[in-house]
């Protein structure tokens, strides 16, 4: 191992255990995980924390816990900035995790939870946790120099660090994804406005409809703004038309639906103001290749 490699080994070490007990907010789908397997609910987390998170092992831990120790994609910001275009090799990344498991066992490295009531509880830090935090930061990843280059030369450079970390993840790994992400950073040149969410809706996009190339790319916004639409139609078709329908339930109820379909109705239209922006892009600047 060079010394620049123990070096950003340290620096990072240093992050995971800042980051893996900072303290975690125990969210409404691990409360209700909780009061499913183990009839448990504010009320009982002391106990539960005393007693028996102690003997939950690596199954238990990472199925009632993983949603509090996956990285975000801000979480994951730093260590892209850390690593700029290199990345930990396998043995430096096992390593890594060698440490932090023996800071787990030594040093008593500690978990804070935090309940919705504000209340906090603070227990062992399972090696697990450790594992599944460190292994999703994606530090293995190494950004190739054409994609590297290209987000020097194509992002702005406030949103160079997003980029930087968006191109980790393992949807853009493959050759032809990243010539995909490298054609959008360019046709994202020509409009900076919304940078920030429009790579992440491109990423999520890619990742779920998985698109062979631009063409397959054209033809699946295209459908799904088409399906967004119709979907949002039926949705307000369902709604209250009339006085007579309304008189058939209570004014909460009335109320509750029509919280509803704003919620709906911001979503899709979300959905498709973000396709629409996409393919608005592409046909911009792509458009002979497409005929």
């Amino acid at each position: 191992m060079s010394a620049d490699s123990s070096l950003l080994i340290d620096k990072i070490q240093e992050c995971c255990i800042q980051d893996l007990q900072r303290p975690r907010l125990i969210s409404s789908q691990v409360m209700q995980t909780l009061a499913d397997r183990y009839s448990t609910d504010q009320n009982d987390l002391i106990a539960f924390f005393s007693e028996q998170y102690a003997q939950f092992d690596d199954v238990e831990m990472d199925l009632v816990f993983s949603p509090l120790f996956t990285p975000t994609l801000e979480d994951r910001l730093p260590y892209a900035a850390l690593m700029q275009e290199t990345c930990l090799s396998a043995e430096d990344a096992q390593q890594l995790l060698k440490n932090l498991a023996l800071n787990s066992g030594a040093q008593q490295l500690t978990a804070t939870f935090k309940a919705p009531d504000g209340r906090q509880y603070t227990a062992p830090l399972h090696e697990v946790s450790i594992d599944r935090y460190v292994t999703r930061l994606y530090l293995e990843r190494v950004l190739d120099n054409p994609v590297y280059d290209g987000i020097g030369q194509t992002v702005p450079h406030e949103h160079q660090p997003l980029v930087n970390t968006i191109a980790r993840e393992p949807v853009w790994q493959s050759a032809e994804r990243q010539q995909l992400l490298l054609s959008f950073l360019k046709i994202f040149q020509t409009d900076e406005s919304g940078y920030s969410e429009k790579i992440i809706y491109l990423t999520d996009f890619v990742r779920t409809y998985r698109p062979a190339d631009m063409e397959a790319m054209v033809r699946q916004l295209q459908s799904l703004i088409e399906s967004c639409k119709k979907d949002l139609q039926n949705v307000h078709d369902r709604g209250f038309h009339s006085h007579h329908l309304k008189g058939n339930y209570q004014d909460s109820d009335v109320a509750h639906r029509q919280e509803e379909i704003e919620k709906v109705t911001e979503n899709y239209t979300h959905m498709t103001d973000m396709a629409s922006a996409l393919l608005a892009g592409i046909e911009a600047q792509l458009k002979p290749s497409l005929k």
